[in-house]
């Protein structure tokens, strides 16, 4: 039987905000970056990457234990808080694993910063969905925020029961996650920060296909089967974009893939970082 690898807890401080950072193992570094489901979706593939990489799981600001925006991040301002987090811990060049919008963030990086992108895993990404024109309307979107802050994401049992569509099946969903994200959630600014990333993650961008194929760096795209909030087609959309990549879809399975399908991921991450990509 394996010995545990054991992580390791820090705050650091990244533009002025108090940043929480996880790490394990040894190794090439592999950085972990969650989407608007916060840092408790990587729980059951941090143990696992750690055997063969460096794992480094960030919160990003006004997610998980780190400190809340003092202003709503673009998503090209999240990719270069990432670069400032990589300088922070003094990491050259590292692969990118993105889950949802935090994989729409990498995205971003591997294009402004190729030189820092050793690989790219975009799981389930956001960025290249289409939506109502009516998301688009500042009114609409005023009100859709203000039930999303002031009822939705204040009502645990609405909370909990929307996020279970993320699951193909949903006893595979550890049992305390509800209770921890929603206690994440209940301090202030959280809400904030998620709406902002939301509204981010379905804003129209006509160029970001475009930036998508002057991508060079080897790329692996990952998607559940039966995910219902970034349908699988998009795989495909994904893989159009982007020269050279590949895509691996794992079936039943929705959007919270690392923790449904936990080993698969972990074997189709460790078998393309030890691929011999061009």
């Amino acid at each position: 039987m394996e010995e545990k690898i054991k992580s390791e807890h820090r705050i650091i401080i990244i533009d002025g905000m108090r940043i929480h950072v996880q790490l394990a193992g040894f190794g090439q570094p592999l950085i972990l970056i969650h989407g608007l489901g916060g840092p408790l979706m990587w729980q059951r593939v941090i143990e696992p990457l750690s055997r063969d990489f460096r794992v480094v799981v960030v919160d990003l600001p006004g997610f998980g234990e780190s400190e809340c925006l003092k202003e709503y991040y673009s998503t090209v301002q999240y990719a270069e808080f990432l670069i400032h987090f990589l300088n922070a811990l003094n990491i050259e060049r590292a692969t990118l694993v993105g889950i949802s919008y935090g994989a729409q963030i990498a995205a971003h990086v591997a294009h402004q910063h190729p030189d820092r992108v050793e690989k790219l895993v975009l799981i389930s990404s956001t960025g290249l969905m289409t939506y109502t024109a009516l998301m688009h309307i500042t009114i609409f979107w005023v009100i859709f925020s203000f039930i999303a802050k002031h009822i939705v994401l204040k009502s645990k049992w609405l909370t909990c029961g929307i996020a279970r569509l993320s699951f193909y099946d949903i006893k595979s969903r550890p049992k305390d996650l509800c209770d921890k994200y929603y206690a994440q959630l209940s301090l202030t600014g959280k809400r904030d920060a998620l709406l902002n990333g939301m509204r981010n993650s379905i804003t129209k961008d006509s160029t970001f296909c475009t930036k998508l194929s002057e991508l060079r760096t080897p790329t692996l795209i990952v998607w559940g089967k039966q995910d219902r909030t970034v349908p699988s087609k998009y795989a495909s959309r994904f893989q159009q974009c982007i020269p050279h990549s590949a895509v691996r879809i794992l079936r039943d399975c929705a959007h919270s893939l690392p923790l449904e399908k936990p080993q698969e991921l972990c074997d189709t991450i460790v078998k393309f970082m030890k691929s011999e990509t061009s």
